[in-house]
């Protein structure tokens, strides 16, 4: 029985120690399980945050670059038309708020869209901006070209008007000139009848009134300075006419000579005024032809009873003296 309780004892001793072994075993075991288990949590929790820090920083960096593409299209955009930018504001906004229900797969879709369409914006500002600088240049251009064409017109007005007034002081000298040969023809006609007058004999006791009327237009110019008014066209036809009579008045009676004389007086003043405005040089001359004149005047037979008479009405209200 002492054997037999021995025995029962070692086993029990036996069966408690397996018991003991067998329970620190197990609180080994779930000690362990329990280590494990917080460490799968720990490397769980672990990676939860490492892909919570991922997706936060991948939604962050997605946030600020859409935010600067934002920025970047709505700086763009400013310029626009208003219906425009709130067009295209509001088109921004449903596409933020659509990219925020957006999942994270389709982020990297969404900023490459939204860079794809800042880029087409961008190339097309610049596109517009270059057919405008066209336009303005090509505007600028045909702008100088009818600048140069009217410059070119100016510059052919003025050469053309100038030429017509060459043209017409050519002409004004040509008629000077002609009027002064025929003058000149005028008088040594004139001359011819004094000599063939035989008045002439008892007139050149008359030297000293010759020579006062030969003064007297001179004085007059240079006190005065004025020369007598311009008679009208009909006067140059009527003188140019009776030039062409010259060569039959030394047949004409006293009377038709005295009135061939009075239009000759005529044009002298005529050419008296003309030669007064461009050549002044040439006035003392024609006094002295046109006192010769009058001398004649003065011997041919007249109705008049003194010799200051005879001067022709057609000059004596255009001549002072």
């Amino acid at each position: 029985e002492t054997d037999a309780l021995i025995a029962r004892e070692q086993a029990q001793k036996r069966l408690a120690e397996q018991l003991a072994a067998s329970a620190e075993q197990a609180a080994r075991a779930e000690t362990d399980a329990l280590i494990a288990r917080e460490q799968a949590q720990k490397r769980l929790s672990e990676q939860l945050a490492a892909d919570t820090d991922r997706r936060v920083k991948a939604e962050t960096d997605a946030l600020i670059a859409r935010e600067q593409a934002q920025k970047r299209l709505a700086e763009q955009l400013a310029a626009a038309a208003e219906q425009a930018s709130r067009a295209e504001t509001d088109a921004l906004i449903a596409r933020e708020q659509a990219q925020k229900r957006l999942s994270e797969q389709l982020a990297a879709d969404t900023d490459r869209r939204v860079r794809i369409e800042t880029d087409a914006l961008i190339a097309r500002e610049q596109a517009q901006k270059r057919l405008a600088e066209q336009l303005a240049a090509a505007a600028e251009q045909a702008a100088r070209a009818e600048t140069d064409a009217l410059i070119a017109r100016e510059q052919r007005a003025l050469r053309l008007e100038q030429q017509l007034a060459t043209d017409a002081a050519r002409r004004q000298q040509q008629e000077i000139d002609s009027l002064i040969a025929r003058e000149q023809a005028a008088l040594r006609l004139a001359e011819i009848l004094d000599d063939q007058n035989p008045a002439s004999r008892v007139e050149r006791s008359r030297t000293a009134e010759e020579t006062v009327w030969r003064s007297r237009p001179s004085r007059h110019a240079n006190s005065s300075g004025r020369s007598p008014p311009l008679p009208p066209r009909s006067t140059h036809a009527q003188a140019s006419a009776s030039n062409s009579s010259a060569s039959s008045a030394e047949k004409a009676s006293p009377d038709s000579a005295s009135e061939w004389i009075s239009s000759l007086c005529v044009r002298l003043v005529v050419k008296s005024s003309l030669c007064s405005k461009g050549f002044p040089g040439l006035r003392p001359r024609l006094a002295g032809q046109l006192c010769r004149l009058w001398r004649i005047s003065d011997r041919l037979p007249r109705d008049c009873s003194t010799p200051g008479q005879s001067i022709p009405k057609a000059v004596a209200p255009n001549w002072p003296h």
